[in-house]
């Protein structure tokens, strides 16, 4: 068994839904920037071949405008997630306790005094991606769990990325984590 702790921050959460938005979601994320990079094209060739300054200045905007969209859409983003936790004080004082074996994940959430206990299979997790230095377990469309590796407190990581690849494909790894006596096993 591998147990974790988790306890809800700003910080984390923010940084969570920036992946979201730029990696989780895929393309979806990048429609607006690919369009008016588009159009940028679309206005840059007609503006060089009529030698034309506007359509140049356009193409050069959108453009700009494209590049700085990911950006701009996090910055909005950052700025919801900051008013949505003003408006839920207790998002900061959640704890989250986790246990991982074979079959799945249980799930202790503690907050203000109150606790909750969830038992989630692998077969009811949608995807969890693992970065560097935590894993991102999606159990919704949008609702994902953080585990900091730097918190699994029973347990390795390679242990764990090795209980998360019975979900397969959904199992996002991060190979070039693994550690060398792992890939000789």
């Amino acid at each position: 068994m591998i147990s974790a702790y988790f306890r809800n921050n700003a910080a984390d959460y923010k940084k969570m839904c920036a992946f979201h938005l730029l990696v989780a979601r895929g393309i979806r994320s990048y429609i607006s920037t690919i369009l008016f990079a588009a159009v940028a094209v679309a206005f840059l060739v007609p503006g060089i071949l009529l030698k034309s300054a506007e359509f140049c200045i356009g193409a050069a905007v959108l453009a700009a405008l494209a590049a700085a969209w990911p950006f701009i859409f996090v910055a909005f983003q950052n700025s919801r997630v900051t008013k949505l936790l003003r408006a839920n004080p207790e998002y900061e004082k959640t704890e989250q306790f986790f246990s991982f074996d074979e079959n799945g994940l249980s799930l202790k959430l503690r907050r203000a005094g109150r606790e909750e206990a969830h038992d989630i299979p692998y077969d009811k997790i949608a995807r969890i991606y693992e970065r560097r230095d935590r894993f991102y377990i999606y159990i919704g469309v949008s609702q994902a769990l953080i585990v900091k590796k730097a918190d699994i407190e029973e347990g390795k990581t390679d242990e764990l990325a090795f209980l998360f690849r019975t979900t397969g494909k959904r199992f996002r790894e991060k190979k070039k984590l693994r550690r060398k006596s792992e890939k000789e096993s």
